[in-house]
């Protein structure tokens, strides 16, 4: 399925009313807010079977909120890089899980939705296949 993507140029006179200014700022504010709402670091990781996420997943809990995101990914909202991070790595040696990969980053929007609706993000495929089935 392909994406499209749009882009529009703004003219280099352009100059934002105020309200505008103000309504973006909002936005960008309440975008930040929402994603420091979920702790200041992600460690993503990967796991060689299902079998092995699940078994992450309840090492970590304790911690840390733990999403299995697609059977093998596990996605540990943790509240700082350093200590927590380390004690994420332990819990796992601890518990002789091996990750494929492990990952730290800042967290998402997909993050922001899927903490508060309890799923990912449709890819547009659903209703791809809706729409040409006509």
């Amino acid at each position: 399925m392909a994406k499209f993507l749009f882009s529009y140029r703004v003219p280099k006179d352009y100059q934002p009313s105020a309200e505008t200014g103000k309504a973006w700022e909002a936005w960008f504010e309440s975008l930040g807010q929402l994603k420091a709402s979920l702790g200041s670091t992600v460690v993503e990781i990967c796991a060689a079977d299902p079998a092995a996420a699940q078994r992450a997943a309840a090492h970590l809990r304790p911690i840390a909120p733990t999403d299995v995101l697609d059977g093998f990914t596990l996605a540990v909202k943790v509240p700082d890089k350093g200590p927590a991070v380390q004690q994420v790595i332990r819990l796992l040696d601890a518990g002789a899980i091996v990750p494929e990969s492990l990952a730290i980053r800042e967290p998402t929007l997909d993050d922001v939705f899927l903490q508060l609706t309890g799923h990912r993000p449709d890819n547009g495929a659903g209703s791809a296949s809706q729409g040409s089935a006509s």
